[in-house]
């Protein structure tokens, strides 16, 4: 896969995970299942554009390799979100997710 689309996708799933964050934040179980979901948005996002670039703008050798490329994206949106989390409670800021 391209480079440049690898922080596209994580990016795409980055803002998709925090607005689902801001509408199910009082439902928890929907809230839990928040990982998968971006986990499988990312994989459907990656095929979506090998498919658009016609098989052959990527350099990987098969469809099975742009949807793992895609669910790893995804899932490493979450792990974002957690470093930047982090990043502002050492600065001192107030955490509005309850853990």
């Amino acid at each position: 896969m391209k480079r440049e689309l690898i922080p596209i996708i994580l990016l795409i799933c980055y803002v998709i995970g925090e607005t689902y964050k801001l509408i199910f934040s009082k439902n928890r179980e929907l809230f839990n299942l928040l990982p998968i979901i971006l986990t499988a948005i990312g994989g459907i996002l990656s095929i979506i554009m090998y498919v658009i670039n016609n098989y052959n703008a990527f350099y990987i050798a098969d469809f099975l390799q742009a949807l793992q490329i895609g669910m790893i994206s995804g899932a490493s949106s979450t792990g974002v979100n957690q470093i930047i989390k982090k990043i502002i409670l050492l600065q001192g800021g107030k955490n509005d997710i309850k853990k």
